[in-house]
């Protein structure tokens, strides 16, 4: 979804429908509604978003399915690169600036609960002379 990079007046909402075909630990994120406002400064704009997301992640070990329920609140600023996270442009990617966001605010790794005994490596028999180095 493109938007006017422009102050706005009050906060606006809009539906979001993201596309995470193309990331691997994803599996869905449900249609949300973002608030957003922008806000200009002297020499920049500063975009402020909330939004309440359902995502579906992958589980780190078996690949299922895990609900996973965020708040996202962020604010991005446009304008010298010296001191904004982006350069200004007459539009933005609202939905791909939202998508980094959740990138980099969800957990690296999440476990499904049938996941918790599972593991990779062989358990090892304890030697009967490892109780001899211990003395």
């Amino acid at each position: 979804m493109k938007i006017f990079l422009q102050a706005t007046q009050e906060p606006k909402t809009s539906t979001l429908t993201i596309d995470v075909s193309h990331i691997e630990d994803i599996i869905d994120i449900k249609p949300f509604e973002l608030t957003y406002e922008i806000i200009a400064r002297s020499s920049y704009y500063d975009l402020i978003f909330d939004a309440d997301i359902d995502l579906t992640l992958a589980c780190a070990k078996t690949l299922k399915p895990v609900p996973y329920h965020m708040h996202l609140h962020a604010t991005i600023s446009f304008g010298d690169l010296d001191e904004a996270d982006f350069e200004i442009n007459d539009e933005i990617e609202l939905d791909q600036l939202v998508l980094g966001e959740i990138m980099a605010e969800k957990p690296v790794l999440v476990y499904h609960p049938e996941a918790e005994n599972i593991k990779f490596e062989k358990e090892k028999n304890p030697s009967p002379f490892e109780a001899l180095l211990e003395d």
